[in-house]
C-alpha cells in the first residue's frame, strides 16, 4: 500500500515539475555585478557588421547589479555591456542566462563568470591574450631602452616571437577544448588560408595567379554563413571588406564572380543572404571606372529568382538609372523660383550633376566643371545641376561665387528622389545624357566628358 502511495506521489511531483518547465518563458536574463559602481546607467549593445548598436538600457542599482531581461531570446552573437562611450566590455550572448561579476578598473582582468559556459571560455581566452599583450608591450619598451645594444634587441625580439607562438598555440588549445561553442566558431572564422610556398623555378606570374585564386576560393573556408549570429560579431563584415577591397582585382568580371562566391555561401541563411545583398550594393556604390550596372544585372538575373525579397538593383529590369535607359524627368526651381524641366533641354548632350555645398568634393569638382563648361558651345551641351543640400542661401551664394551659367536647380526636399532614381548615395555624381535623355555614362569625372562625347559621335557615324 505504501509503495502504491509513493508511486502516486512521485507521479504527481513529476507532472508538476514537467508543467513548471513547460511554463517557463523562452526568455533571457543577463545579470552584471560591478564591484565598484552604483546607481549608474548601463546599456546592452551588440555588434552588427562594422557597427555597434544599443539594444536595451537599465540602471546599476545600489548593490552594483545591472539586469537585462526579456521574454524572447534575441539572436546571439558578441554583445556589449556599456557604461559610457569609452567604457565597455564584450561578452558572448548565446545562452538564456549570463551572470558576470567584474571591476570597472579593468573589466577583463577583474572578470569572474558566475554562470555561462560560453563566457568562461571567452574570458579564459581574453585574460590570456591580455596577459600576453602586457608582456609584449613590456618587451617593446625594453627594446626602445636598449636600441643601441644589438645583442639585447635580438634577444628581446626573439622573446616577442616566442610570445606570438604561445598565443597561437593557446588559441588552438581553446578551439580544441571547446569545439562546439559559438566563441570557437568566431575564433576559427578569423583564420585566413595559407597558400603553399612558391615552388623552385616557378614563374612569378603563375605563382601570383595561384595565390590570387587560392584566396578567392578559400578565404571563407572557416566562416559559417549558415549562422546568423556571425553577423553580430566584429569580424564578419570586416572579412567581406577585406575580400572585396584587398583580395579581388578591381575589374568588372573579377568583382562579379567574387560577389557571386560570397552570395552563394550566404544562401545558407536568409538573414545572412539579405545582409550580403545590401553589402554588395554599397560596396560597389563608391567604385569608379567599374561597370557596376552589368554586375548588378548579372546578380539580379541569378538571385532574384531565388528570393524576391532581395534585389541588387532595387527592382530588377526596371532600375531607372541603368546605362542605356532613359533618365527620369526632373522639374525643379532655380534661384529665382522658375521651374526647369530636364526633358526640355534641347542640346545633343546634357551633363546631369548632383552636388551639395556641404561636400568638400563638390566644392572641388563644380568649379572644374564650370571651367570646362565655359569652354564649350552652349548649342551642343547643357549642364543641369541639382543641389541636394538643405541650406538654400548657401547654395545660392556658392552659385554666385563661381558664376555657374548653366541650369541650377534646388532639391532640398529630394523631390527628384535622387537616392533611388539616380543612385545618389554620395556626391558629387555626374551623368552624361544624349538628346533623348538616354543615360550614356554615370559616375564620371569632368576630364572624361569630352572623350566620352567623342566616342559617342564616332559611334553615330558607323
Amino acid at each position: 500500500m505504501k509503495a502504491w502511495i509513493l508511486k502516486i506521489l512521485f507521479l504527481i511531483f513529476f507532472l508538476i515539475r514537467l508543467f513548471n518547465l513547460m511554463a517557463q518563458p523562452d526568455g533571457y536574463e543577463i545579470r552584471i555585478k560591478f564591484k565598484n559602481l552604483r546607481n549608474s546607467p548601463c546599456y546592452l549593445g551588440f555588434d552588427f557588421g562594422n557597427s555597434k548598436y544599443i539594444r536595451d538600457t537599465t540602471t546599476i542599482d545600489s548593490h552594483g547589479v545591472a539586469v537585462f531581461k526579456g521574454a524572447i531570446m534575441p539572436v546571439g552573437g558578441i554583445y556589449l555591456i556599456v557604461i559610457s562611450r569609452t567604457s565597455y566590455f564584450e561578452f558572448v550572448f548565446t545562452e538564456p542566462r549570463v551572470f558576470l561579476e567584474t571591476d570597472t578598473t579593468d573589466f577583463v582582468k577583474g572578470m569572474h563568470v558566475i554562470e555561462s559556459n560560453e563566457n568562461k571560455a571567452f574570458f579564459e581566452y581574453s585574460k590570456k591574450l591580455y596577459e600576453l599583450h602586457q608582456e609584449k608591450s613590456d618587451l617593446i619598451d625594453e627594446i626602445k631602452k636598449h636600441a643601441n645594444n644589438t645583442d639585447s634587441v635580438e634577444l628581446l625580439t626573439m622573446k616577442i616571437s616566442q610570445l606570438d607562438t604561445v598565443r597561437l598555440l593557446f588559441r588552438k588549445s581553446i578551439i580544441a577544448k571547446y569545439p562546439d561553442y559559438f566563441f570557437t566558431k568566431v575564433l576559427k572564422a578569423e583564420d585566413e588560408p595559407n597558400p603553399r610556398a612558391k615552388n623552385p623555378g616557378e614563374n612569378d606570374t603563375l605563382y601570383k595567379n595561384y595565390v590570387y585564386n587560392f584566396n578567392q576560393y578559400h578565404f571563407f573556408d572557416h566562416v559559417d554563413f549558415s549562422d546568423a549570429r556571425m553577423l553580430r560579431t566584429p569580424i564578419f563584415e570586416a572579412k567581406i571588406d577585406k575580400y572585396i577591397d584587398e583580395l579581388t582585382i578591381k575589374n568588372t568580371d573579377s568583382l562579379k564572380y567574387a560577389s557571386e562566391r560570397v552570395i552563394e555561401k550566404s544562401q545558407a541563411n536568409d538573414e545572412v543572404f539579405k545582409f550580403i545583398g545590401k553589402k554588395i550594393i554599397y560596396a560597389f556604390s563608391e567604385m569608379r571606372n567599374i561597370n557596376v550596372d552589368s554586375i548588378i544585372i548579372y546578380l539580379d538575373n541569378k538571385y532574384y529568382l531565388i528570393d524576391h525579397s532581395i534585389s541588387f538593383s532595387h527592382e530588377p529590369t526596371k532600375r531607372p538609372n541603368l546605362l542605356g535607359t532613359k533618365a527620369l524627368n526632373i522639374s525643379l526651381s532655380d534661384t529665382n523660383n522658375h521651374i526647369h524641366s530636364l526633358y526640355n533641354i534641347k542640346q545633343p548632350y546634357t551633363v546631369l550633376v548632383f552636388w551639395d555645398t556641404y561636400c568638400k568634393y563638390s566644392k572641388e569638382i563644380l568649379p572644374k566643371l564650370a571651367e570646362w563648361y565655359n569652354h564649350h558651345s552652349k548649342d551642343s551641351i547643357e549642364v543641369y545641376a541639382v543641389g541636394v543640400n538643405l541650406d538654400r542661401e548657401k547654395w545660392k551664394s556658392f552659385i554666385k561665387q563661381y558664376s555657374f551659367k548653366w541650369i541650377n536647380v534646388w532639391d532640398s526636399a529630394h523631390e527628384s528622389n535622387p537616392f533611388m532614381m539616380y543612385d545618389v548615395h554620395s556626391v558629387p555624381i555626374i551623368y552624361l545624357l544624349n538628346k533623348n535623355k538616354i543615360i550614356q555614362a554615370k559616375r564620371i569625372a569632368v576630364n572624361q566628358i569630352d572623350e566620352l562625347i567623342r566616342l559617342l559621335e564616332q559611334e553615330k557615324k558607323k
